[in-house]
């Protein structure tokens, strides 16, 4: 029988892709499972799913399902035998790299499954992605007890660390990758675990790296966020091997940075991370570690002793307290960056985080008679903090600090506990009283000193000078006015100019330097008050120049009835003052055009409320009174111009006690020496039915000629 070549090569091809398709596949997927069990995780198994052995694998086995198909239908629809061979060759190299293949991912799920092997694989391959397989490996020496593979995994994650921050610019705080960051909060919860108090496996050298003194750049707020959640965790469940680890690294990061870092960024970050660390002691105290509070406060690595994270005179105590005051008036100021694990206080959250942290800073202050060493702190640790020279609220909000800090340590020596922190020479609890009633007696003085200045603040009184300027210029005056550039024969005028004043008292306060507050919205009153008196007298000076020849008394229901019996010409207006026309009956019959209201042809000339009673006024639209606003002259005072546009005058740049703000304009009303016929209507709210003198009124021209 004659050897087919064609035949039994594809026969060949189809018996080994069953084998590897049929057999090898679901094993090969058996033993990555077995991967995650091993190891307790599904990281490794997924790292070596990324690898390009698997994915090689599974392109492979896809493109063979293909190949065998096409194979059969080429051996037996194809008469071409070049098409023939061409085919089968390919399927046999697919199949030999597919065999190839299967060899080493074979031996890659191998060195999986030894962890050194697999150390040495994410250690050549050491990106950031691999970082989670390296913590896995990590949290698997620490399980089976294989110290040096614990060391070696973290060594490596602690290499992509470095890795970053010398990457980083030079000139911000160092910030991670997400997944680096991610690899913080892992740690976290491993330093979180209950079960895991081996002080060989507590993860500090992952902490020893981020504290690398040498960054030029510092921590970044992300960073110490990341920390934080470390020591959090580790203090509720009671880490103390882990904490003690902690503080040394911070104490020694503080230093070195201290020492060697002399930048305006590097100040900034050595400021960030000594409140952080102060802070701290406020979570120490919430979830009763004092033993953990024992050791930082007699922890130092120096003679002399230096306690660098630990505030040791009143000076830097009551500057912390200060900051969390500040802290504590912003929404979640103190919540968003020092959280409590279990802390749930709602809105008040902050207040309970800020009493805590006025616990500890109580308890140093007392601690301040055992470290009683100028060499220390290099000052003496009971010189009271200077007062606020500028403002009486920075003194007053400290005295209302200093007695809650009072009461702070009356609560450490009442329950009992001044006692449980080793601490020497313990003063009495009157004797630590005393000594902030002496800083409260300082904070006092200084506010009477304050408040007997008389000088005024230039800020504040822009503020009103603005103000006052900003609403007379924008606010909307009702009061026909003339126009810049209309030229008047005042010969046909009666004209009368009259001075508005008003004057407002200011509280010193909010005038003068020694004080933060400020009074919104002075100045617009004031230009209020001015507009309302500006059109009273020109009321006043408009119906002494053309008194009306016509009045009447009239019930509000009935004023459009008694326009309608006055049967007005065309060019007569009326003039509303007050709200006269305001009653819900009469919306249908009035009509707005435009910025106007008319009724029966007629335009309103609404005036606003006014020192009058409510009334109309109703004349011809040529003869309506109108006014200018003219220069003041002034006979003494200290008045200037502030809005020469306006001619608006204040003594606001030279005020003086008793702070009288006043404020001036000078109007010229002119109203026609020549005018017809004018009615007055007094409106009476009579709900009664009362109609007064509507039967009276006749047409405007008859009376206009019974008056002549």
């Amino acid at each position: 029988m004659k050897f087919d070549v064609l035949y039994h090569t594809y026969t060949l091809t189809i018996t080994v892709f069953a084998a590897v398709f049929g057999m090898a596949y679901p094993l090969i997927l058996q033993a990555i499972e077995r991967i995650d069990q091993k190891y307790t995780s599904s990281v490794l198994s997924t790292d070596l799913r990324k690898r390009w052995q698997f994915k090689a694998f599974n392109f492979l086995i896809i493109v063979c399902i293909a190949c065998v198909g096409i194979l059969a239908y080429v051996l037996e629809c194809v008469d071409n035998e070049w098409w023939k061979y061409g085919v089968v060759s390919a399927a046999v190299f697919l199949i030999l790299l597919l065999m190839i293949d299967v060899v080493l991912l074979v031996q890659q799920i191998i060195d999986y499954y030894s962890p050194k092997d697999l150390l040495g694989l994410l250690k050549n391959n050491a990106k950031t992605r691999d970082a989670d397989a390296l913590l896995d490996l990590a949290k698997f020496a620490a399980k089976t007890d294989d110290f040096m593979l614990h060391v070696n995994s973290l060594s490596e994650i602690a290499s992509l660390f470095y890795e970053e921050q010398q990457k980083a610019p030079k000139d911000k705080p160092v910030e991670y990758s997400p997944e680096l960051y991610d690899i913080l909060s892992k740690v976290a919860k491993r330093v979180g675990d209950p079960t895991l108090f081996d002080d060989r496996y507590n993860y500090i050298g992952i902490l020893a790296t981020v504290y690398n003194h040498r960054s030029e750049g510092g921590l970044s707020s992300n960073t110490l966020q990341k920390t934080w959640e470390m020591v959090n965790r580790s203090a509720k469940t009671g880490n103390t091997g882990w904490f003690r680890d902690y503080w040394t690294y911070a104490d020694q990061y503080y230093r070195f940075y201290k020492l060697n870092r002399r930048t305006p960024l590097s100040d900034n970050n050595l400021k960030e991370f000594y409140r952080y660390h102060v802070m701290m002691g406020g979570l120490l105290i919430y979830f009763k570690r004092y033993d953990w509070l024992t050791h930082i406060m007699r922890f130092s690595q120096s003679q002399p002793e230096k306690f660098e994270l630990i505030p040791g005179t009143l000076g830097r105590i009551f500057e912390m307290v200060w900051l969390v005051d500040e802290l504590n008036e912003k929404p979640f100021g103190l919540y968003k960056n020092y959280q409590y694990l279990g802390l749930e206080e709602g809105a008040k959250i902050d207040e309970v985080i800020a009493g805590y942290t006025y616990q500890y800073l109580a308890l140093l202050i007392i601690r301040l008679w055992t470290y009683n060493d100028y060499n220390i702190n290099y000052s003496d640790p009971f010189i009271l903090p200077a007062a606020d020279e500028e403002f009486v609220e920075n003194n007053e909000r400290m005295i209302n600090r200093i007695e809650w800090m009072k009461k702070n340590v009356e609560h450490w020596y009442n329950n009992g506990l001044v006692t449980e922190f080793g601490l020497s020479n313990v003063p009495d609890v009157n004797v630590v009283k005393s000594k902030l009633d002496e800083y409260i007696v300082i904070l006092k003085q200084k506010i009477i000193e304050i408040d007997s200045r008389d000088e005024v603040d230039e800020h504040k009184a822009k503020v009103i000078r603005d103000e006052m300027i900003v609403h007379n210029t924008n606010s909307y005056c009702p009061i026909p006015m003339k126009e810049d550039d209309e030229v008047l024969d005042e010969t046909q005028f009666n004209t009368t100019s009259t001075p508005i004043i008003v004057k407002n008292r200011i509280e010193k306060p909010y005038i003068t330097k020694g004080s933060k507050k400020e009074l919104g919205n002075f100045g617009g009153s004031l230009v209020h008050e001015l507009n309302f008196r500006m059109l009273n007298e020109y009321l006043r000076a408009a119906f002494s120049m053309m008194p009306c020849s016509i009045s009447y008394s009239i019930n509000q229901k009935d004023l459009l009835e008694v326009i309608d019996r006055l049967e007005l010409p065309e060019d007569y207006v009326i003039v509303e003052i007050g709200n006269a026309l305001e009653l819900y009956e009469f919306r249908d019959k009035i009509t707005v055009e435009g910025n106007n209201r008319m009724y029966n042809g007629h335009e309103i000339l609404s005036l606003g409320m006014a020192g009058f009673y409510n009334c109309l006024w109703i004349l011809r639209g040529s003869e309506v009174p109108f006014m200018e606003i003219v220069e003041t002259a002034f006979t003494g005072g200290s008045y200037t111009e502030i809005d020469a546009n306006n001619h608006l005058y204040s003594n606001i740049d030279n005020i003086k006690p008793p702070y009288d703000v006043q404020l001036v304009q000078t109007i010229k009303v002119y109203a026609p020496k020549d005018y017809g016929n004018t009615c007055l209507l007094k409106v009476m709210c009579d709900y009664s039915g009362n109609k007064y003198e509507l039967d009276k009124v006749t047409n405007i021209i008859e009376e206009e000629e019974v008056a002549k």
